[in-house]
């Protein structure tokens, strides 16, 4: 089992597109992180990070859902 449900994926890949908040970026400068099963992944190096907030993870941070 991986660090994030395939719902928690989903949720923090969308709000990584939405361009309504800063995404969660690569603290080497590479960019946007990618959500995967083992955690938010650099696409250009090996930096992995294995957290993120809750309110990103469950889809609270899209407030036009509300």
């Amino acid at each position: 089992m991986g660090i994030f449900s395939d719902d928690e994926i989903t949720e923090i890949n969308r709000y990584q597109r939405s361009g309504m908040y800063h995404p969660l970026t690569c603290p080497n400068g590479h960019g946007t992180l990618v959500a995967t099963p083992d955690g938010l992944l650099c696409p250009e190096c090996e930096y992995r990070q294995t957290w993120v907030h809750a309110w990103i993870r469950n889809g609270n941070w899209d407030v036009r859902n509300r």
